[in-house]
């Protein structure tokens, strides 16, 4: 219920008024909504066998995302946290052409969003992200949380090096 979101932004910010406390509001990621909703498994047996269901079902939850999203917008808050759900420790779940169709298209809109009104972005991802901070970067995203070690696989003093100059790691 858009309403009610709307009604519960707004009593927080009136609560943080003159604090100097800014808000962070999380939006909804539409795959990972769509993968909860199906369970994992079906998930990527479906995204294998019928694409085309699980693309449809992806752009109606996205369509309300948006929305949520559009909420958010409309009031002073300064974060847009969005999520995304499918990398494991050793790396994505699927070819980078399929994470693109099942998940980055998606996470993409919503980016392009929340920076066009002047946002700061934070991704949640966990998981072996290393070789896609380059593409999290070249969205616009601000902020990436967090940065796991992943077995050794994945070392932050080196992500820090590479990127930190133009990604906040936290």
């Amino acid at each position: 219920d858009l309403d009610l979101l709307q009604r519960r932004l707004e009593a927080l910010l009136n609560a943080v008024e003159g604090t100097g406390m800014g808000v962070v509001c999380s939006t909804q990621p539409a795959p990972f909504i769509v993968a909860t909703a199906m369970g994992y498994q079906d998930f990527w047996v479906n995204a294998k066998q019928r694409p085309e269901f699980v693309e449809a079902f992806t752009r109606i939850i996205q369509a309300w995302c948006l929305r949520e999203l559009e909420t958010y917008l409309r009031f002073p808050v300064e974060v847009i946290k969005i999520g995304s759900a499918f990398v494991t420790k050793t790396g994505p779940m699927c070819s980078p052409a399929m994470l693109e169709r099942l998940e980055t298209r998606y996470l993409r809109q919503q980016v392009q969003m929340a920076k066009a009104q002047g946002r700061l972005v934070f991704h949640h991802i966990d998981g072996n992200i290393a070789r896609m901070i380059p593409d999290f970067i070249a969205m616009g995203i601000d902020i990436l949380n967090p940065i796991e070690p992943c077995a050794g696989l994945q070392d932050i003093y080196e992500i820090e090096e590479k990127s930190g100059d133009r990604i906040a790691l936290c």
